[in-house]
């Protein structure tokens, strides 16, 4: 026979903050103590900025994919006046790549870390951003913890998507 499974109702991510709340998961939403306003604007497919990236990439020529690699998440605002939930990005692990596939990866990653650059994302190391293939079978780069936004950022490493490599100078 098995043995039955309590699971919390609740669960606590990430480290403590904001006058000791956590973020949590309870099912397939994720409840953030604290604004989601940044993530909704960049993750939810009904947010004016994606409206106006999309009319960018069609005027500029790059097609209506070029930000399919952001996910299309549902938000929920808290009836309180803090905070907020959003639903779980549900993720398949990428497949083995073919050079075709490399190649888009590697066009997704250049887009992403253009566009949170320029937008200003930082605090993106990895335990805040999520790679698959979402549910439409498109690969998915994107940060899912965005708590700063419109930093005046001067490097790419500054969003943390890159390292910042100490390259050793050559005298000649």
């Amino acid at each position: 026979m098995g043995r039955a499974v309590t699971i919390a109702p609740r669960t606590e991510l990430g480290d403590s903050h904001n006058f000791g709340r956590r973020v949590s998961v309870s099912g397939d939403r994720i409840r953030k103590p604290r604004t989601v306003f940044w993530e909704w604007l960049l993750l939810a497919k009904d947010s004016p900025l994606r409206r106006v990236l999309d009319e960018a990439a069609r005027r500029d020529g790059l097609g209506p994919d070029a930000f399919t690699f952001l996910p299309e998440l549902r938000f929920v605002r808290s009836r309180g006046h803090e905070g907020g939930e959003v639903e779980r990005a549900l993720l398949k692990p990428l497949p083995k790549p073919s050079k075709a596939g490399r190649r888009s990866l590697a066009r997704i990653v250049g887009r992403s870390v253009a566009l949170l650059s320029w937008i200003g994302v930082a605090d993106l190391h990895w335990e805040n951003l999520v790679l698959g293939v979402g549910a439409r079978g498109r690969i998915v780069f994107a940060p899912l913890d965005i708590e700063m936004i419109l930093a005046d950022l001067s490097l790419p490493t500054e969003t943390k998507l890159l390292p910042d490599a100490a390259i050793p100078l050559v005298w000649i």
